[in-house]
């Protein structure tokens, strides 16, 4: 009783092991066995045992700040059934970073292992996963000991791996502003997140959307449809539905398009639909690229040529569905920066200030003072003065710029 109280005491990582005589009286113990015979000296190693032997959490709501869900942990009980002390030398997570393994409050894969183990000892692990959404989960727990029968143990871990998911994209629609008496339209994403079938049953308008919203009648006529499961190479096998949108008045619209399927757990998906009918539409602004990891004192190259009027104006042959003007506005830069965006900077001097960004040419170029992270806005505004950043609009673009130390940019 008393060396297995030291075996958890040791296995909790409360304190040290055994007591220098404890180990003495341990190894004088072995001796004999091996003076008995070879057989007591096999008997005499540790054996790890884990239990269960694979862990399926089954289906696992995704963890976000709107859906209150949260993580789920199972318990993985590690037990030494040999008859010597059993060292472990680490325990580490392969495949989905969803999954965690905690034991008493601590990381064991940041730890790197857990304290050995006695015979007779076993200790209880918690293992917790996390998903950002509904898809599947897979991943591999590999423990590595003094076992010699088994120096390696993998734990095969899963979530949301079976049975029947469905994931629509977006979760709401929002045509912003669009022109009176020009149609437009946005598509949704309805996808299998399961490695069972999805079956998608009907689609509808809910009888408080607006008429100005209607579905392709293609993509209806389809229905019922049958999609497979999920896998790794398809990882969202669906089928992607068309909203139109033709408002005739200038005014907000609202609806719903209600999704069906046979999904258990969320058999009827919502997804929200907005839109604004305007005189004249918002013009849009497109950055490319719209990411940069450069090291201090570079020149990024801020473009904003694919950026696009909807509805220009036909008698203005010098602007052929372009913006009358683009404005590049540093929105986040780091404690000390200066740098503003230039129309030209000088080979000699990019430091300086160059020439003031011309707002009639969609490029600009921009000195990356320091080291940090900025973030640039392209708003672009059309023939009738509407700008991309206005209230009704939302259509501007954003570049973000992050400037590393030499040592950290990628090779």
């Amino acid at each position: 009783m008393a060396k297995f109280a030291i075996g958890v005491f040791c296995a909790l990582g409360l304190g040290g092991c055994l007591a220098a005589e404890d180990e003495a009286a341990v190894d004088a113990s072995a001796e004999a066995d091996a003076g008995a015979g070879g057989a007591a000296v096999e008997a005499a190693r540790g054996t790890l045992q884990v239990s269960p032997e694979a862990l399926d959490f089954g289906r696992v709501a995704p963890v976000a700040a709107e859906s209150g869900a949260a993580p789920v942990s199972l318990t993985l009980t590690l037990s030494n059934v040999g008859g010597a002390r059993l060292a472990f030398d680490e325990l580490s997570l392969h495949g989905s970073p969803v999954f965690q393994v905690f034991a008493d409050g601590r990381d064991l894969v940041r730890a790197g292992a857990l304290p050995a183990l006695e015979p007779g000892a076993s200790v209880d692990i918690q293992v917790t996963v996390a998903p950002w959404d509904q898809g599947p989960q897979f991943a591999e727990l590999r423990i590595t000991s003094s076992d010699p029968e088994r120096p390696e143990i993998v734990v095969p871990l899963q979530a949301n791996a079976t049975g029947t998911c469905v994931r629509v994209t977006p979760a709401a629609v929002d045509f912003e502003a669009s022109r009176l008496r020009r149609p437009d339209n946005r598509s949704i994403r309805i996808g299998s997140c399961g490695v069972d079938p999805l079956r998608i049953e009907r689609l509808e308008l809910t009888a408080e959307t607006d008429p100005a919203f209607t579905l392709d009648a293609e993509t209806v006529a389809a229905l019922p449809l049958s999609v497979p499961g999920a896998t790794p190479d398809a990882p969202d096998p669906g089928l992607d539905v068309q909203v139109n949108f033709d408002p005739r008045e200038a005014r907000d619209y609202t609806g719903a398009l209600r999704v069906h399927t046979n999904d258990p757990e969320t058999p009827v998906i919502e997804v929200a639909l907005a839109g604004r009918g305007a005189e004249n539409a918002c013009p849009i602004a497109v950055a490319t690229p719209s990411m940069f990891e450069v090291p201090a004192l570079s020149v990024v190259v801020l473009d904003g040529t694919l950026s696009f009027d909807p509805d220009p104006d036909p008698d203005d042959p010098e602007h052929p569905g372009r913006p009358r003007s683009y404005e590049w506005v540093i929105t986040e830069r780091p404690e000390g920066s200066t740098s503003q965006p230039s129309e030209w900077l000088s080979a000699q001097d990019p430091g300086g200030f160059g020439s003031p960004d011309n707002p009639s040419t969609p490029v600009a170029e921009f000195f990356v003072d320091l080291v940090g992270h900025y973030t640039a806005e392209l708003r672009v505004t059309d023939d009738e003065g509407v700008s991309s950043d206005s209230a009704r609009c939302r259509t501007s673009a954003i570049v973000t710029i992050v400037s590393l130390p030499p040592d950290e940019l990628p090779p």
